[in-house]
């Protein structure tokens, strides 16, 4: 799952379904906020609602902002709770609470490159890709295709390099 702020208070969560299928949903009904002890919410000019308690039993106030950076602001002030949580996973935490289904967890799709070049030329001999989602592995090898490019030089590397890059796209 990738889950990325957008914009100004817009989360994008992308991730999988059940049948492995790319799906993507926009999140866009959330304001920042962090907890106050009540004292020192009566110096903040934003959103407040009282009546809340912390974990040692002080009373604390939720500040909502219309921005992270307000957020981050105010929590440098002084003591706070909550303004260190990064504002998405105070998106997907909310969103938990109201009721709704967290998103499935999936196999994360990792590409292993590992290069192997001569260290007195800087001559690539072999690039190998493994794709860990279809365990399939690839290899590009100079020695293979009787050629020689030496990575130092664009023009020589582009005839090796290229075909993997384009590899790397298409799967």
């Amino acid at each position: 799952m990738i889950v990325e702020q957008v914009g100004r208070n817009d989360v994008l969560v992308r991730y999988r379904d059940a049948n492995n299928n790319r799906q993507q949903t926009a999140i866009k009904d959330r304001l920042p906020y962090l907890y106050l002890r009540d004292e020192d919410a009566q110096f903040v000019h934003e959103q407040k609602e009282s009546g809340y308690t912390g974990v040692f039993g002080e009373p604390l106030t939720k500040v909502t902002c219309y921005t992270t950076d307000a957020v981050r602001n105010i929590a440098k002030t002084g003591l706070s709770w909550e303004g260190n949580i990064p504002f998405t996973n105070q998106v997907l935490t909310a969103r938990v609470k109201g009721g709704d289904k967290p998103f499935p967890s999936y196999k994360h799709r990792v590409w292993y490159l590992d290069g192997e070049w001569k260290t007195d030329s800087g001559q690539i001999t072999m690039l190998t890709v493994y794709d860990n989602f279809t365990e399939n592995s690839w290899y590009e090898s100079t020695t293979s295709r009787n050629h020689t490019w030496d990575i130092l030089s664009d023009e020589n590397s582009q005839p090796f390099l290229q075909p993997t890059s384009y590899l790397l796209v298409e799967r």
